[in-house]
């Protein structure tokens, strides 16, 4: 699956974090929710294209496109398959909503450049998929910059919080990643998590970081609030089975 610097803004950051509107919402619940295989599930399919058309400013469609995109990558069954023209496929998606460049619009709402620029760093990080080995790194650094500068505007942003510590977490230990590293902006986004979804991922992710740790008590205790919120989740059944196996999420 994955493998894996701050710019000084002379603004005040307001204490507010962006709400996705309810067609994301769903998209994220119906992902994690679901016991169908991404892949398999037609209904994703159908949501994923609503969030691409949906409307707005040219910051909000362009986060959408960003969403609908790296939700395709994630209900993708061949990864192996024409990587080349897939990773083409994301390159010119990011081309098309590149519609912010970093904080040259100081004029810009700051929650809605932060909501932007979280989108563009996961829809990066997921074309690490499709990469080859000498592109990953680029990616990676184009993505961690993008979330450093997302917290700047809105430093309790479930999202990205979540975001940047899976993508340090997936990151090799040599180049400064792994679960340990990442523990910090995980239990942040632990505190700002509100919707179930958001709490289902979380929990879900920090199990995986707890069992590498061995950790078997706290491994447990998120597992089971994970499963209280979504007993029949294919993603929930599918780290269970892998954790059988002496191996974890991080293992995709």
């Amino acid at each position: 699956m994955l493998k894996l610097h701050l710019i000084y803004l002379f603004l005040i950051i307001p204490i507010v974090v962006f709400a996705y509107p309810q067609q994301v919402d769903d998209l994220y619940i119906e992902l994690y929710s679901s016991s169908v295989e991404p892949y398999e599930n037609d209904n994703l399919s159908n949501m994923i294209n609503l969030v691409r058309d949906m409307k707005g400013s040219d910051i909000e469609r362009a986060t959408y496109i960003n969403i609908a995109e790296e939700f395709e990558v994630r209900i993708d069954a061949n990864k192996k398959k024409d990587r080349k023209k897939k990773l083409n496929t994301v390159e010119a998606v990011l081309t098309k909503t590149e519609v912010l460049k970093a904080f040259e619009n100081r004029n810009q709402d700051p929650i809605m450049a932060a909501e932007y620029m979280t989108s563009r760093a996961n829809l990066m990080i997921s074309a690490i998929n499709y990469s080859s080995v000498f592109g990953v790194p680029g990616l990676a650094n184009k993505a961690e910059k993008l979330y450093n500068n997302s917290l700047l505007l809105a430093p309790d942003s479930f999202m990205t919080l979540f975001s940047s510590a899976i993508s340090i977490a997936f990151k090799p230990r040599f180049v400064g990643g792994g679960g340990k590293v990442a523990m910090p902006l995980f239990l942040r986004a632990v505190e700002h998590a509100t919707l179930d979804y958001e709490k289902f991922m979380i929990y879900v992710w920090l199990s995986q970081v707890f069992f590498e740790m061995n950790d078997k008590s706290s491994y447990t205790e998120y597992l089971g609030m994970a499963t209280m919120i979504y007993p029949n989740s294919f993603f929930l059944k599918l780290a269970i089975e892998l954790n059988g196996n002496k191996d974890t999420l991080f293992d995709q």
